[in-house]
């Protein structure tokens, strides 16, 4: 709800459900700048799960989050955090630095990172050579 909010004022726009007023230009509450700053703050709650204690909540900044469901099945889900919101918080999120999927360079720098564990996640040789073709 709260991101929702936000992202009607990145684009300066706030839509009423009144018929008689669709949209009020309220003006742009958000420079660059201010999304630069935002793309660095941990503020995205991300769910996590604790084996002794439970799940718990962890706080990431936009920059290190990826737009999409958390399918367990997916590869990617498995190194990266992926969060979804609904559109229109999904789209504060856009403006504040999330990206839709990783970079090529950021799939390098997990693998040259720990090649090991690269490995046993992607479940076996098959799957490894597929991912990086």
């Amino acid at each position: 709800m709260m991101f929702s909010l936000l992202a009607s004022r990145v684009n300066g726009m706030l839509y009423s459900s009144s018929p008689l007023l669709r949209e009020v230009d309220i003006g742009v509450d958000f420079r660059s700048s201010d999304l630069q700053l935002l793309s660095t703050t941990a503020f995205v709650p991300v769910a996590t799960d604790n084996d002794s204690a439970g799940p718990s909540i962890r706080w990431l900044p936009p920059s290190q989050c990826y737009l999409g469901s958390q399918d367990n099945a997916s590869f990617h889900s498995k190194l990266f955090i992926f969060v979804n919101f609904g559109s229109a918080a999904n789209a504060f999120l856009l403006a504040c630095g999330t990206r839709s999927q990783p970079s090529v360079e950021e799939v390098a720098k997990i693998l040259l990172s720990n090649p090991k564990q690269f490995y046993e996640l992607a479940q076996g040789p098959t799957k490894y050579v597929v991912f990086m073709c």
